[in-house]
């Protein structure tokens, strides 16, 4: 199924899941506003010093490009690192994102692994971002605690998935193996490696993090969404 749908580790096939598709579009602008957010909040409360924002599972950059985008009037505040377990994912990235964004760096990251086994030191950033990421993991409850690992206290992780299982997604990157690497079934919805909302919730929560906020399509209730950006913040020691 892999080579069907990634023919020579091609994107092509799936390309508009990811970009010029309304649905993708309106969660990464989610996403971008409020990493902006924080970005504008922490400039304004440290002004000498530089936000660091960490993107794990890149992949494309489908997402990172919003996030870059709505950046760049504070370029002189930001690092950014984008990372991908695949390194041909970040290989491909740099020529893409690097020139034009010169604030980003580059470097394979797994992040069901501690951050100072991979070179990076821990509870040093203020933003770690993760679209459509988290769920191909095997166990939540680590995946989380490396987020976690990853934040200053009082820094924020932006989490973009679908929360609702879905036909349509059972039927093409289910045919995958990494939809079903979760060894964690109690953790998630039903016959899928999705955790709706309120499994999200429980789970920031074990792992150290509060103010966990929603946010999705207006008007819906909070069990009801397909998708969400969840914005969770490392509690304080």
């Amino acid at each position: 199924a892999t080579d069907v749908i990634f023919p020579g580790g091609s994107m092509e096939l799936v390309a508009e899941l990811y970009k010029d598709n309304i649905q993708t579009e309106y969660y990464n602008h989610l996403v971008a506003e409020q990493v902006q957010q924080h970005v504008r909040h922490f400039t304004r409360r440290f002004p000498r010093s530089t936000v660091q924002v960490f993107e794990v599972g890149a992949g494309t950059g489908g997402t990172t490009a919003y996030i870059l985008e709505s950046l760049a009037a504070t370029a002189s505040r930001i690092r950014y690192l984008y990372t991908d377990i695949g390194a041909v994912f970040v290989k491909a990235a740099e020529p893409q994102f690097g020139t034009r964004y010169p604030f980003t760096e580059f470097a394979a990251y797994d992040i069901e692994r501690a951050p100072a086994a991979q070179g990076f030191e821990p509870h040093s950033m203020d933003v770690v971002v993760a679209s459509n990421v988290l769920h191909t993991t095997r166990r939540m409850e680590v995946t989380l605690d490396q987020c976690r690992a990853l934040l200053k206290p009082g820094g924020i992780l932006v989490i973009n998935e679908l929360t609702q299982r879905l036909d349509y997604n059972t039927l093409t990157f289910g045919l995958t193996p990494g939809w079903w690497l979760y060894e964690d079934e109690e953790t998630r919805i039903s016959g899928s490696p999705l955790l709706c909302p309120q499994q999200w919730r429980k789970s920031l929560c074990a792992a150290g993090f509060d103010d966990a906020e929603l946010h999705g399509l207006t008007g819906v209730a909070e069990d009801d969404h397909a998708q969400c950006v969840i914005v969770a913040r490392a509690a304080q020691p």
